[in-house]
């Protein structure tokens, strides 16, 4: 299933993200990272609504590296229309709509489940305390056909943390970690984060 490409889920401040990081600093951030790390180095992101590379907040990098690194399925939502991003292990979890959601809002990647996930997120955001919901059933479309899919997933929040004090954390954004195992003949595991 390919989701409309009109821009419609497009945000129109994307300079109010946080710190910003260097270019020198980028290439260390995303060195390796399998597929999607070459994915994400070669995108245009200047002319999408996370805007440059180089002026991501670090809170965004660290946990996209840590994502990219990862051999466990991971998917990053950042910011508040969750703005997706992940490692090469989740890629299966999106099936026809990789890689055309690579920078995509959840809403527009995921219209069949937002209003079952969209709950999820606004707690973790409201709270910015962890939660999990397991073995719930969410009809998905990711192959142009509807398929009801076991999920588990776990939100929570990154911190930024200040380099003059650890005591000095602050609620970044959102970040959920899951697992899925889809109910056809194949199964697969996922992690996301939601940043």
């Amino acid at each position: 299933m390919r989701a409309p490409q009109d821009g419609s889920d497009r945000c129109h401040d994307h300079h109010s993200l946080g710190t910003e990081m260097t270019a020198t600093t980028t290439s260390h951030w995303f060195a390796g990272g399998g597929d999607m790390g070459e994915r994400i180095r070669a995108y245009p992101w200047s002319t999408s609504p996370l805007g440059p590379i180089e002026q991501w907040p670090s809170v965004l990098t660290s946990t996209l590296s840590i994502c990219l690194s990862a051999q466990f399925p991971m998917a990053i939502y950042w910011g508040a229309e969750g703005w997706l991003l992940y490692n090469d292990a989740w890629r299966p979890i999106l099936g026809d709509k990789h890689p055309w959601a690579m920078g995509r809002s959840a809403r527009s990647v995921w219209p069949e489940i937002w209003d079952a996930i969209d709950p999820l997120f606004e707690s973790v955001r409201a709270i910015g305390q962890a939660t999990w919901r397991g073995d719930e059933i969410l009809p998905m479309q990711r192959f142009g056909y509807t398929e009801e899919c076991s999920t588990s997933t776990a939100a929570s929040t990154p911190f930024e943390v200040k380099a003059d004090s650890l005591a000095d954390r602050r609620p970044a954004h959102l970040i959920s970690r899951g697992s899925q195992k889809m109910n056809r003949a194949s199964s697969c595991a996922m992690d996301s984060i939601l940043a």
